[in-house]
Order: structure tokens, then sequence, then C-alpha cells
């Protein structure tokens, strides 16, 4: 991937950078700071507008395992090395994710081991990247396990993930020093 905006410096950091890591990894050094903030830092109106949002769908009234299933599968439609290499080296891991569980959200709703919930999970994000809507059908199952405020937010998640994917795919944001470059599956049917 071709690098098209530099991460900030570390001497041209001041306080209002600073303070803009903080919201999103505060006390956190200026290496161990993930290059998409160091690069999102150097527009700092569009960083301050966008982190509430960011930390209200990461953060929100979705279970954490049931928000990467959603993620995964939408980071596999977007194709985004940079938000992969992340989820995959790092933030799946932490929820518990396997190399297996991972490679499970690959081989699609059908594959053996899902709970109906995950199974439906992973439909919503291909209906959404195929339709921009969650199916009838998928939202009757999504329904049958979550309060409104959690079907509230399902749509929004992957909606956030594929923008985040045009932005740090378009911005050219290389893999951070702490995980490694992976391939993408193909998601499957």
């Amino acid at each position: 991937m071709t690098k098209r905006i530099a991460p900030i410096a570390e001497s041209a950091v001041g306080q209002a950078e600073r303070r803009l890591f903080d919201l999103m990894q505060p006390g956190a050094s200026f290496a161990d700071v993930f290059n998409q903030f160091k690069v999102l830092v150097r527009h700092p109106t569009l960083m301050e507008r966008l982190v509430p949002y960011i930390m209200q769908i990461t953060g929100g009234a979705l279970p954490p395992h049931d928000r990467e299933i959603l993620i995964l599968r939408t980071l596999m439609h977007t194709r985004a090395p940079y938000l992969w290499a992340l989820h995959v080296g790092m933030v799946a891991p932490r929820l518990g994710f396997t190399q297996a569980d991972i490679a499970r959200v690959a081989d699609g709703p059908g594959a053996e081991g899902w709970s109906p919930l995950q199974s439906a999970l992973i439909r919503a994000a291909d209906d959404l990247h195929r339709d921009s809507k969650i199916s009838d059908g998928v939202w009757a199952i999504l329904a049958e396990h979550y309060t409104e405020l959690q079907l509230m937010e399902t749509p929004y998640l992957p909606g956030l993930s594929r923008m985040m994917s045009y932005g740090m795919s378009s911005l050219g944001v290389e893999t951070d020093a702490c995980v490694k470059d992976c391939p993408i599956p193909q998601p499957r049917p």
C-alpha cells in the first residue's frame, strides 16, 4: 500500500494532538498510538468530530464479541488491509477469537459452530454490503436476541467499519508495528 498521508511526527505533537490521542488511547505513549490516529490527528477537526461517533458505536450496547463478528465480516468485504491487520492481530484475539474463529467468519453464516445469532450477524453484514439494509428475515432473528438499542446500533457498526476502511485505505495508513500484515480471506456465502 502506498502511504499518501504521513502520520504526524512525534516532534509535531503538542497539547492539542495529545488531547485527541487521549480520547482514543488514554495515556498511550506516542510509539503506542495507532497509525490511524497519527494520520487522523493531522485533520484535528475531523478527528475531534469522528471520535465521539467511533466511541459510541464501538462501545455501545452490542456485546463486544458480536460487534467483532460484524466488523470482521465487513472488513472482509471492504478489503481494508490496515483495519484487517489491526482486528485480526489485536482486537479479535483480545476478545477471545482464535484463528479458527476468524477463518469461520470467512466461511460464512452456514459454517459449523455458529449460533443462530452469530449466523444472523454474518448475514447482516452481508446484507448491508450487498443491499445497504438488513433483510427482514435476518432482522427477525436479531430481534429475538437484541434490545431496541442494540438493533439500532447493528447497521451503524458495519457502516463505521466501511467508512474507516475507505479512509484508512485511501490515505494509505501503514500497518502498526504491534501487528503484522496478513491476507484478507474472500468471504464465502
